[in-house]
């Protein structure tokens, strides 16, 4: 062999050593990243959509509140006086109770129709039964009234969507999320029939998550730990990899339990702050 060719042949099972030298590192690139990548999952009431105040009071009546507002003074506490009113009616599934967001327990009736269970109309005929039935659990008509409308307002899917509005300070770390490479995704109590009106009203915004899975459609609540692991298993998720961003505190403290880790979103501007340095930080 010639001294050229000599060189030419170690040249050659030099770089064949090199190669198959580094090839694990080389491939361990791509892998660390996608390892590294997680999934950040949104709750919807409190998180991403709020309610549209002016725009319930509307559909409400304005009318019915001014007359409220002369005979009770204050028109707050006449959701709860609602929610005392639902828990009158009957249900035959008291398989599960979730807290509202004052802490207080959610009625039953308020849990099947959030779990496709019961149906809208099914519910407001049931109010209205109720009501006139129960005439006397009322402090005058003004308040029976009210509540009247404003259970017609939650219970027909129509209305209930045109009074929910994007909040738009956190609708922008969905946009963020997706450039830094997370997967995003919905996991909310919510019913099937406004929210299919609420995703076409907000059609473009939708689009963005990899999934939406509501309770509406899977048959559980948050805090349940099978809605969580539906949506794990459904996209091959890993706790370790998930993070929650939730307004109750019982929600964030279940996905905890799994592994997942959970944040805590409160309505002021420090806390979307707080939650793009966690997300977005190097």
């Amino acid at each position: 062999m010639s001294p050229r060719s000599r060189v030419h042949f170690w040249r050659k099972a030099l770089g064949y050593v090199l190669f198959f030298a580094l090839s694990p590192f080389l491939a361990l690139g791509p892998r660390i990243r996608s390892e590294q990548k997680k999934a950040v999952i949104f709750d919807l009431g409190g998180v991403l959509i709020d309610t549209d105040t002016m725009g319930m009071m509307w559909h409400t009546g304005p009318f019915k509140f001014v007359q409220y507002m002369i005979n009770n003074k204050s028109p707050e506490g006449i959701e709860q006086k609602l929610f005392d009113f639902l828990r009158l009616i009957e249900t035959q599934n008291n398989h599960q109770t979730i807290l509202d967001k004052r802490g207080n327990k959610l009625p039953q009736i308020m849990c099947d129709w959030l779990t496709g269970k019961q149906s809208s109309s099914v519910i407001y005929q049931c109010v209205v039964q109720k009501l006139n039935e129960n005439k006397h659990l009322f402090t005058n008509a003004a308040e029976r009234r009210l509540v009247k409308a404003l259970a017609r307002t939650i219970f027909t899917p129509k209305i209930f969507a045109r009074t929910r509005k994007l909040i738009k300070e956190n609708i922008k770390l969905v946009t963020e999320c997706k450039k830094h490479g997370y997967q995003v995704f919905v996991l909310s109590n919510w019913d099937a029939e406004s929210f299919a009106l609420l995703q076409k009203k907000y059609t473009s915004f939708f689009k963005q998550f990899d999934d939406v899975v509501i309770s509406g459609d899977a048959g559980y609540l948050k805090p349940d730990k099978k809605l969580y692991k539906h949506l794990m298993k459904e996209h091959n998720l890993h706790a370790h990899d998930c993070i929650l961003l939730d307004d109750q505190q019982e929600n964030i403290k279940a996905a905890q339990s799994l592994g997942i880790t959970g944040i805590h979103v409160t309505p002021d501007k420090a806390c979307t702050t707080r939650i793009q340095q966690i997300l977005f930080s190097e």
